[in-house]
């Protein structure tokens, strides 16, 4: 009988490792998707950050949210966005100043990246931050080391 329930508690652990590497790999292939998207050139209407104070367990941590909007002409149809990237994370302040820094050099000839299936979807950095892409490493690492420590438990024990 503790075979058996190991087996099961082997086989959930697997699923859950199978889960966590989907989820990775899904979230790398999202903030990766930008990269071989076309580009044009863009005007930049509006440029602020918030702040905000989120609580943590003894504290407020600061959180930072850019706004940006602009605009850009694909086959002579004006859209208009305001999404700065694929990364759906909160920003830190490094990342705010690096946001900052990209965004002032591109204020004389910002670039927006569009899909080329729906013109109407696009981003001002088309790759994601080096924060970003440690998560989806992360994920996709601990999903592949779950799935490989309880399946060999799992031949061991059934």
């Amino acid at each position: 009988m503790q075979t058996l329930n190991s087996c099961y508690a082997s086989i959930a652990m697997i699923l859950l490792g199978a889960i966590i590497l989907a989820t990775g790999l899904r979230r790398r292939k999202m903030g990766l998707r930008a990269q071989n998207w076309p580009n044009t050139s863009a005007k930049i209407n509006h440029f602020y950050i918030t702040e905000e104070m989120r609580p943590e367990v003894y504290s407020y941590i600061p959180y930072y949210k850019p706004k940006v909007e602009y605009e850009y002409t694909v086959d002579n149809i004006s859209y208009k966005s305001n999404t700065i990237s694929t990364d759906k994370n909160g920003w830190t302040l490094k990342d705010i100043n690096a946001l900052e820094d990209a965004i002032r050099r591109e204020y004389e000839s910002p670039v927006a990246y569009y899909n080329p299936e729906t013109p109407s979807d696009s981003v001002l950095l088309s790759a994601p931050s080096r924060r970003t892409v440690s998560h989806y490493c992360a994920l996709i690492t601990s999903g592949v080391f779950i799935i490989a420590i309880f399946t060999a438990l799992a031949l061991f024990a059934c």
